[in-house]
């Protein structure tokens, strides 16, 4: 049986772009927001089970190595980062 996640990765890359965008004047979607306090940039941690395992399993060479040889999900473009986490 499998069941497991995949953690974003270069946070602090993604975390710079933010804060760009931020000083740039754009505002944050308020969707884009989560977290016991509402005020962390919400990410879609893909869950792999049983039914998706094959899927994954042909998505490994789009995936990124971190400490100890754990997959991680490559970071967001630029563009990425504005269309999930701020408004147009």
């Amino acid at each position: 049986r499998c069941f497991s996640t995949i953690q974003p990765g270069s946070v602090g890359y993604e975390g710079v772009y933010a804060a760009y965008y931020l000083l740039s004047g754009h505002q944050v979607d308020p969707a884009a927001l989560g977290g016991r306090y509402g005020n962390t940039f919400l990410y879609d941690y893909p869950v792999i089970t049983n039914d998706n395992l094959d899927e994954w399993l042909g998505k490994l060479d789009t995936l990124q190595k971190g400490e100890y040889d754990v997959l991680k999900l490559p970071p967001m473009t630029p563009d990425q980062i504005k269309e999930r986490w701020f408004l147009e």
